[in-house]
């Protein structure tokens, strides 16, 4: 069942953040995340305040290294459920090259 959430979004560097509306669902293997606090860096403030080009188009959601509650999961992740959990900023893949020989920090699927 998906559940009516929202975000905060930078759509142009210095513009006041715009509150947008949508609904989270997980699908198999997935969870959906409340979030209670997130970490916003050197980098975030520099798109926001210096225009600092970003990786993706704009909009964007700003923060990372987050913190929350899991509140609804799919098949497969249901024991995550009211789990306290946090949400690495970086990803590695674990099977390239780089994984594979300790250097999941520079992974390029990340």
């Amino acid at each position: 069942m998906p559940i009516a959430a929202h975000r905060w979004l930078m759509t142009a560097p210095g513009a006041p953040l715009v509150r947008a509306d949508f609904d989270a669902d997980a699908g198999a293997g997935e969870v959906v995340v409340v979030i209670a606090g997130c970490g916003v860096c050197h980098t975030d403030l520099g798109y926001y305040y210096d225009g600092v080009r970003t990786n993706q188009p704009l909009p964007l959601a700003l923060g990372h290294e987050i913190a929350g509650r899991v509140v609804a999961a799919g098949t497969g992740a249901e024991a995550w459920v009211g789990k306290a959990v946090i949400v690495p900023s970086v990803m590695p893949c674990g099977e390239c090259g780089h994984c594979k020989r300790g250097k999941p920090m520079i992974c390029r699927k990340q």
